[in-house]
């Protein structure tokens, strides 16, 4: 998007898009206004700290600037043969959890979950009602959600047991 302001400040962004990007991702050149808006996440400008880093070598011969400089052209090189592959559905989603760290890389707690539903019906057939089964699902989440903190099965079955409906 592009805007007229009469100055390059926070505040000219601000009056041009009050609610920020909340659903982009901004390349930044770390530009202080650019670095304050609202925006859902940021990749910095490697054009720009490619040249920072040459000419750290140059001016103070620093090795890990060269090293870095190194890992940059490696990533860009890997960026090009991950494009030339074929996509692959749902392929932006493949490394969510090495953003979010409380994000588990695999679903294996919630279908250890299921699994005891599952023997349920398999061993009895069948629940006997819906409301039946909607208890029983009841019970199991609270169950494993407490287990799965650690927590104690007694704790457990006492919260359901002393529930009471609104």
């Amino acid at each position: 998007m592009i805007a007229a302001s009469t100055c390059r400040c926070y505040q000219g962004i601000l009056d041009n898009f009050p609610n920020g990007f909340p659903n982009t991702i901004l390349v930044s050149d770390c530009w202080a206004a650019q670095l304050k808006t609202p925006i859902l996440s940021k990749q910095i400008c490697l054009s720009h700290i490619q040249r920072d880093l040459k000419y750290f070598i140059q001016s103070c011969k620093n090795r890990w600037s060269k090293r870095f400089l190194k890992l940059i052209y490696e990533a860009l090189e890997l960026k090009k043969h991950i494009i030339q592959n074929p996509s692959m559905k749902h392929s932006h989603y493949l490394w969510t959890f090495l953003d979010h760290l409380d994000v588990p890389p695999d679903n294996n707690g919630a279908e250890r979950a299921i699994r005891h539903v599952k023997v349920k019906q398999k061993v009895s057939g069948q629940f006997r009602s819906e409301k039946g089964a909607q208890q029983f699902a009841i019970i199991r989440s609270v169950y494993d959600k407490i287990r799965k903190n650690n927590g104690k099965a007694f704790d457990a079955l006492s919260l359901v047991a002393n529930f009471v409906p609104v």
